[in-house]
């Protein structure tokens, strides 16, 4: 975390998926208001309450860049 301070503005993140099929909602990523997640095999980005469908057909078993 020391480390993460020293970073100063952070504008961007990026990180890698390897998805494979589950039953429910799964979390990707959460931070303050923001959230994204998988929900019936679609990206839900939610923030400030409005949610968005970004992707209805994922594909599974590939590694996706975020």
């Amino acid at each position: 975390m020391e480390d993460l301070k020293k970073a100063g503005l952070i504008t961007g993140l990026g990180f890698e998926l390897f998805l494979t099929r589950n039953d429910g909602s799964r979390t990707v990523l959460e931070f303050r208001q923001l959230r994204l997640s998988l929900r019936n095999g679609a990206f839900l980005f939610e923030s400030e309450g409005r949610s968005t469908i970004v992707d209805s057909k994922i594909p599974l078993r590939t590694w996706l860049t975020v």
